[in-house]
């Protein structure tokens, strides 16, 4: 990687790019859920200075760790600032690694904006992957050592780095490049395992969740309530999909980044579980690889930078753009708006839900009195405020008003005149007793 005065602009060039299109009006998209929850981790985090990890619900550390580093008050900005630099910080390295339109590729496709504004762990990954893949390659100027390390990292980051390595084990393979020397693959091993022992025990403490890995893997990758069928990236990058024949014109340029996309690719698709976001881990080597062919790079980039204006501007749950996934409505922030002022003065609020009610969680953390339930609990008190889905309201009829003492059944009334959808499907609804309502 040489620097001179054209690299150091292009970097620059991508950077403000990259920059323009991913950090302003972070704050502009309520929190999706699975953004909520990490939200939430990294909160718990700053406060307990400690780290419980989940083989069956959560991901690495890295980014919670980064997140609580942020300093001031844990907000949409603050958060999504962390996956923003990250993939800042990927465009510029692909355009110091691989050429100018390639890193104007990243950073202006509209799939890596999209996510990059989120704060999920995605861009971390790719941006630990792409700096691992190039230590792998250069073999003469990166210690061993280094590179087991950043690959420990990605493990830190997300657990699916164990299909990039077996990906990057593939491709090595199928181009035949040399096999490494013994002991720099024990190195490369060691660092590996060590980074995640730290992070799957949280720190040596809980070596229980190592054994409930592989159960927790396998129904993942089964679905979980994400399977879609193998074709599903290719609907969520159909903006992009461009980038393909300008990547496949350019492979001999990069055979092995090449056959590591095409199986990376190939083993995203073939897992039944999907969520939009994975498909950055193998977009982004495609991205790299259409940059190798500039005549026809360039234009795509502009292409690019207009298709994520015109996303940026959508309703965030409009069916137009395709980057949308069960994310949560505008109008739902009224939910949680209504909630304090319904119980502004500390009343308790029961949830019966067997909907994932995610993000009220988060919007609702300064509340101190909450009681969650999956069910109505026929044995409980009710609260002056009650929030639950339609699926359960008859319950709620038969509890407050049948079940409970004749002198005990106060009246409870509808604090929400119109429906409102925390995303589509899952409707809310808030109950309080009337004479609460003001």
């Amino acid at each position: 990687m040489s620097f001179n005065a054209a690299a150091a602009f292009s970097i620059l060039a991508t950077v403000f790019a990259a920059g323009v299109a991913r950090l302003p009006a972070l704050e502009r998209r309520p929190m999706h859920a699975d953004e909520a929850i990490l939200a939430d981790m990294t909160g718990t985090l700053r406060k307990s200075h400690s780290w419980r990890y989940d083989a069956s619900d959560f991901h690495g550390v890295m980014l919670p760790v980064l997140g609580a580093a942020v300093p001031g008050p844990l907000t949409e900005t603050a958060l999504r600032l962390v996956p923003a630099v990250a993939g800042v910080i990927l465009a510029a390295f692909a355009t110091a690694t691989a050429g100018l339109p390639a890193g104007l590729l990243i950073a202006l496709s509209p799939a890596m904006v999209y996510w990059s504004r989120f704060y999920i762990p995605e861009m971390l990954l790719a941006l630990l992957t792409a700096v691992w893949l190039y230590a792998l390659r250069g073999r003469d100027q990166w210690d061993w050592r280094i590179t087991g390390l950043l690959a420990g990292g990605m493990l830190a980051a997300k657990e699916t780095a164990m299909l990039a390595f077996l990906a990057a084990a593939t491709a090595w393979f199928l181009v035949k490049r040399p096999r490494p020397p013994a002991r720099s693959l024990a190195l490369l091993g060691a660092a590996v395992l060590a980074c995640g022992a730290l992070v799957f025990t949280s720190g040596l403490r809980d070596w229980s969740q190592v054994g409930r890995m592989p159960s927790a893997l396998l129904s993942r990758a089964g679905g979980a309530g994400h399977a879609h069928p193998f074709w599903f990236y290719f609907s969520v990058l159909r903006w992009e999909l461009l980038a393909i024949p300008l990547a496949a014109l350019a492979w001999r340029r990069d055979r092995f980044l090449a056959a590591y996309a095409l199986v990376l690719g190939a083993l995203y698709c073939v897992i039944p579980y999907k969520t939009p976001w994975c498909s950055v881990q193998f977009w982004w080597p495609v991205l790299i690889l259409a940059g190798g062919t500039p005549k026809f790079a360039c234009p795509l980039a502009a292409a690019f930078a207009a298709v994520s204006f015109f996303t940026s501007f959508l309703h965030p749950a409009s069916p137009v753009n395709p980057y949308v996934y069960a994310q949560t409505l505008p109008e739902a922030l009224e939910i949680p708006r209504r909630l304090a002022s319904l119980a502004g003065r500390g009343e308790t609020i029961q949830f019966f839900t067997r909907q994932n009610l995610w993000p009220l969680p988060w919007y609702l953390r300064a509340h101190p009195q909450q009681e969650w339930r999956r069910d109505v609990d026929f044995a409980a008190q009710p609260a002056p405020v009650i929030v639950l889905t339609p699926e359960l309201e008859p319950k709620l009829a038969e509890w407050l008003y049948e079940r409970r003492p004749p002198g005990q059944r106060d009246l409870y009334m509808r604090a929400l005149e119109e429906p409102v959808f925390l995303r589509p499907g899952v409707e809310v609804r808030i109950y309080c007793l009337a004479s609460a309502m003001r």
